[in-house]
């Protein structure tokens, strides 16, 4: 969702916490304060795999929500390492490759 309020640009962030997913909205001043919280805790984190597959045997997340949520981990862990990174766009090629070799399939 994207949608203008007094807060700027409001986004629906989506998360997950002990098996539970939860969302919510937030103008762009919370959104960040949000993501400044969670970078370190997922600096350390590693993307989840689901227990559950499909009937066809294929894993229930897609090639592009996998990488989506490579990439935010990716982006938190530079911020926390202190790398130059925006909140959005794309991600330098040689900070990518870094995440990779700490943090395999």
């Amino acid at each position: 969702m994207h949608a203008r309020s007094h807060l700027g640009k409001v986004r629906t962030v989506k998360f997950s916490l002990d098996g539970e997913n939860f969302q919510m909205e937030l103008g762009d001043i919370n959104e960040k304060a949000l993501r400044e919280i969670f970078a370190p805790y997922l600096a350390h984190a590693r993307p989840a795999r689901p227990l559950v597959r499909t009937p066809r045997g294929r894993h229930p997340l897609t090639d592009t929500a996998r990488l989506a949520a490579e990439i935010i981990g990716c982006r938190a862990w530079a911020k926390a390492k202190g790398y130059p990174v925006s909140d959005r766009g794309r991600l330098p090629e040689a900070i990518i490759a870094q995440y990779r070799e700490e943090h395999p399939a």
